[in-house]
């Protein structure tokens, strides 16, 4: 499989990823560090023909670096879409993501779309994030939209939050492996005019609250060293079982 690798190109727009030990199992978990402004188009050869990091100048002794690419298609792309749905273009892509060539995700490819709009929502308004959003936008409309999966995802982000926020669901066959997921699907939603901006504030209030309740590990702790005198409303959140 690395051979296949190695000889075939994949070519997007060039970023940087921060890749860990937990991301190498689960691509949600991968993170966006950066995005080529300057030097936008680079393939996945040459990247690993530097040893998966590609330095390239943009003058005044500055210089970009970049480890991965994200392929971005318009609308008008969309007979591609046979290829670059193929399991061929999913094993590139698993690779372009996770740096491993003895696994294969058919999930990496719309993992990255998810974190390149995480990071580009962060960065000031400009014409090139807004461009980038678009093309990543209509990329997964080619790509995903009808796949069952994220059509389920939707619909329970919609209608049913607090279980579309959970690491994993205990009432519906669904996953937010990481919340960047749950922000992207939101996000997808405002797009397509599906929620109003009342439910929007609601989900973006539950995905905060989700987030907290992830990162402690369990009521007891917040309460002890927090001091609160009224923790009622923690009953809601999603603590992970961890002991005292």
């Amino acid at each position: 499989q690395y051979d296949l690798i190695e000889n075939l190109a994949a070519v997007g727009h060039a970023i940087r990823l921060k890749r860990h030990d937990a991301s190498l199992i689960e691509p949600w978990l991968t993170e966006v560090e950066f995005v080529a402004r300057v030097h936008k188009v680079v393939d996945t050869v040459s990247i690993q023909q530097e040893k998966n990091e590609l330095s390239m100048k943009v003058g005044s002794g500055e210089e970009e670096i970049i480890n991965a690419v994200i392929p971005l298609f318009d609308e008008a792309d969309a007979d591609l879409r046979p290829l670059i749905t193929s399991d061929l273009y999913h094993v590139l892509m698993t690779f372009n993501v996770l740096q491993n060539a003895d696994t294969y995700y058919n999930t990496a490819y719309m993992a990255l779309l998810g974190n390149v709009v995480y990071y580009m929502i962060s960065q000031p308004p400009s014409q090139w994030r807004d461009e980038i959003i678009r093309l990543a936008i209509s990329t997964y409309r080619i790509t995903s939209e009808k796949l069952p999966i994220y059509k389920t995802y939707l619909e329970a982000l919609k209608e049913n939050t607090p279980q579309a926020l959970m690491t994993e669901s205990k009432l519906l066959d669904i996953k937010c492996e990481d919340l960047s997921k749950a922000v992207f699907f939101l996000f997808v939603l405002k797009q397509n005019n599906e929620i109003t901006p009342e439910k929007a504030e609601e989900i973006i209030y539950l995905t905060i609250r989700e987030f907290f309740g992830r990162l402690m590990p369990n009521q007891a702790s917040i309460e002890r060293f927090f001091l609160l005198e009224d923790a009622s409303f923690l009953k809601k959140m999603n603590f992970k079982e961890v002991e005292n």
